[in-house]
């Protein structure tokens, strides 16, 4: 857990409005935005598995793929440069 108190996946909106947060959304599953983190080199699945299996997860923050660039649309691109 968390110092937020939230365990498992969550889907946070939080917008920067002149240096101040707002969150517009709590959503306790997998984000529209999922498989662009997957792209860059998240892969949750593993890491949940991990959990269920009392596995503790190395911290990835800042660890992904470099010179990706996507965006969303209907449909899925990944181009790697």
């Amino acid at each position: 857990m968390d110092r937020a108190g939230y365990r498992g996946q969550i889907d946070i909106d939080i917008f920067d409005i002149n240096g101040e947060y707002y969150i517009s959304e709590v959503n306790p599953r997998f984000g529209g935005g999922y498989p662009y983190a997957y792209e860059s080199g998240s892969d949750h699945m593993s890491l949940i598995v991990n959990n269920l299996n009392g596995k503790v997860n190395e911290c990835v923050i800042g660890m992904y793929k470099e010179n990706t660039y996507m965006m969303k649309y209907n449909e899925l691109s990944v181009i790697e440069l």
